[in-house]
């Protein structure tokens, strides 16, 4: 990540949002599609169009799947350092 910021036009859901980041372009971008694909995934699957309940929704979805991300990254870490663990042991 930079200092410099750059501007991004992006379309979500059928909006264009004006995006003012320091991130990589590549980020950004990948974020903004993950949201647009979640939103039209759920507004094809329910009855309500609102588009505030289908970004909670969507919110809720991404969430989700970060915090079971989160869960399995945690238990990598755990095995890896149990893992080192053994291998000090055997190296003493």
């Amino acid at each position: 990540m930079t200092n410099e910021k750059k501007r991004y036009k992006v379309t979500i859901f059928g909006q264009e949002y004006t995006l003012i980041s320091s991130e990589h372009d590549e980020y950004l971008l990948e974020a903004a599609h993950l949201v647009d694909t979640a939103m039209k995934e759920i507004a094809s699957k329910t009855v309500s169009v609102d588009q505030s309940k289908v970004a909670v929704m969507a919110a809720l979805h991404m969430a989700s799947s970060l915090a079971q991300a989160r869960s399995a990254a945690q238990q990598q870490e755990q095995r890896c350092q149990a893992l080192v663990g053994a291998l000090d042991a055997l190296f003493v």
